[in-house]
């Protein structure tokens, strides 16, 4: 593999709490590296190294559609989709030192809620199928208020 992670740094990663956030997408055009990422990012995960989502943004990338495909990597690499739920909140919040307010659904925590058209452990892209989505308890998108598409 061109981008090899040795089991020894996997567990001093894991043992520390570290939170890897790769950003997949960076490779997205060179099909062999991104495999080589994807067995990377799924042996981490497979010895319970902690993994969060990333995503590319600017002028020409959407930064939600980027979290879509970069979770969609996650998911082509065999990372279980509550592993990629977890990267994109509980483990997200750990990473940036927010964790004691954000990254879960308990009282007095700040919550960002999506319900999505679809069942993302059947079909995960259905993750992409936006239908509500409520932004610290306030519903801004939804019957009526749908932004875009």
């Amino acid at each position: 593999t061109r981008f090899p992670i040795s089991a020894e740094t996997a567990k001093l990663l894991r043992d520390r709490g570290v939170v890897w956030v790769p950003v997949l997408m960076r490779a997205k055009d060179d099909a062999a590296l991104l495999a080589d990422l994807q067995r990377t990012m799924f042996l981490a995960d497979s010895m319970g190294v902690l993994i969060g989502s990333g995503a590319e943004a600017g002028e020409s990338v959407y930064m939600g559609e980027s979290l879509l495909d970069e979770l969609g990597l996650l998911h082509d690499a065999g990372i279980s989709t509550v592993h990629i739920l977890q990267a994109a909140t509980s483990v997200a919040a750990r990473a940036l030192g927010m964790e004691d307010s954000w990254g879960y659904v308990r009282p007095g925590y700040r919550a960002n809620l999506i319900l999505v058209e679809g069942n993302i452990q059947v079909e995960f892209s259905a993750l992409s199928r936006l239908r509500y989505l409520w932004q610290i308890g306030h519903l801004t998108i939804g019957e009526g208020l749908l932004v875009g598409n």
